[in-house]
């Protein structure tokens, strides 16, 4: 497996594990009109960790924020073995890209599990993105800086390229409530367990009498 040199690489990310589109509105099914999400939070962060120094940065297709100054530069998601900016010292990765829930029950029916489904569809993609900057040159003088939103991908990175730093900023509250909607494979299946879900509670309320 490749390694890169780690040393003077920093990988800055937010106080939250795994990265998603649930996760990054904020446990919503859209963050139009919201006002502090994740999302949000990560655009400060990235601005707030680079300032006026030139980055570059990629997000998904749907990305439409003006957060950035000319200083961003933004690249495609799958820029893989170019060299063309290799010259920047700061990069940063915003996109969720995981498989969508049907494709990912399928996935673990094969025997994937969870780690290697990320490792393979966002995992993977972050490194690449990091590795985009000045990060691939195994001799290089200087500090180079990367933000991403989750510490999972941070580690994973780190383990390409041993010697790297983990820099965690606590700017997100411990998100509440229920998780993401469970996804079922067809109308009957929903139906069954939501009649599952009113049976239990009716039993709750007689041992409660």
């Amino acid at each position: 497996a490749t390694q890169h040199n780690g040393r003077g690489l920093e990988l800055h990310c937010m106080n939250i594990e795994h990265w998603s589109t649930w996760a990054k509105n904020g446990g919503k099914a859209a963050s139009i009109g919201a006002s502090s999400t994740p999302q949000l939070a990560l655009e400060k962060l990235i601005s707030s960790t680079f300032g006026i120094e030139p980055f570059i940065f990629n997000a998904n297709n749907d990305w439409s924020s003006k957060a950035f100054g000319t200083n961003a530069t933004q690249i495609n998601v799958v820029e893989h073995g170019k060299n063309a900016f290799s010259r920047y010292r700061n990069v940063a990765f915003m996109p969720s890209l995981l498989p969508v829930p049907d494709k990912w029950q399928f996935l673990r029916w094969l025997g994937f599990t969870e780690s290697d489904i990320r490792d393979e569809y966002y995992h993977s993609h972050a490194y690449q993105t990091v590795f985009r900057s000045a990060a691939r040159q195994q001799q290089r003088e200087g500090l180079v800086r990367a933000v991403l939103p989750g510490r999972a991908a941070c580690e994973y990175i780190q383990r390409k390229a041993p010697g790297a730093e983990i820099v965690q900023h606590e700017v997100l509250a411990a998100r509440r409530g229920r998780g993401r909607p469970v996804k079922y494979a067809d109308p009957a299946t929903a139906r069954s367990a939501n009649a599952q879900r009113m049976r239990l509670k009716r039993l709750r309320h007689r041992c409660r009498c």
